[in-house]
């Protein structure tokens, strides 16, 4: 700096601060997916794809994203969360879903999640899988 604008500091510009815009959209929009998780125990949905078994308060299965011997895919139901410990992969029933119909379907949506897209009572914001 120089020895003048030591002296003026208030000269010395200031960079914008960004806030972003929220919109209520949002807060409606997550209220919304927490109901759907809330109403569909990621258990039961995973359940459907692999075989579930109990080890102490969570469940285990061989993961249906990778190949594998041993039981390496964990669902905790108190947290509504999977996690697999060979691959990686974790998230909520919502991810499963997305992950393992793009796994599973490479080409395009299959059937079982535009059922599930499709059958989703908006009043009840529950999933009738078929």
């Amino acid at each position: 700096m120089t020895e003048a604008n030591q002296r003026r500091p208030h000269l010395r510009p200031e960079a914008p601060r960004y806030s972003p815009k929220r919109r209520n959209s949002d807060s409606t929009l997550t209220q919304r997916v927490e109901r759907i998780k809330s109403a569909n125990p990621i258990e039961q949905v995973i359940g459907q794809y692999v075989q579930l078994k109990p080890s102490g308060t969570s469940l285990v299965a061989l993961c249906p994203f990778h190949e594998e011997r041993n039981p390496s895919f964990t669902v905790y139901p108190a947290t509504g969360t999977f996690h697999c410990y060979g691959c990686g992969k974790h998230g909520d029933v919502i991810t499963f879903i997305r992950e393992v119909e793009q796994s599973q379907f490479p080409s395009g949506p299959s059937t079982r999640w535009i059922t599930f897209k499709v059958n989703m009572d908006p009043r009840l914001n529950k999933v009738q899988m078929a």
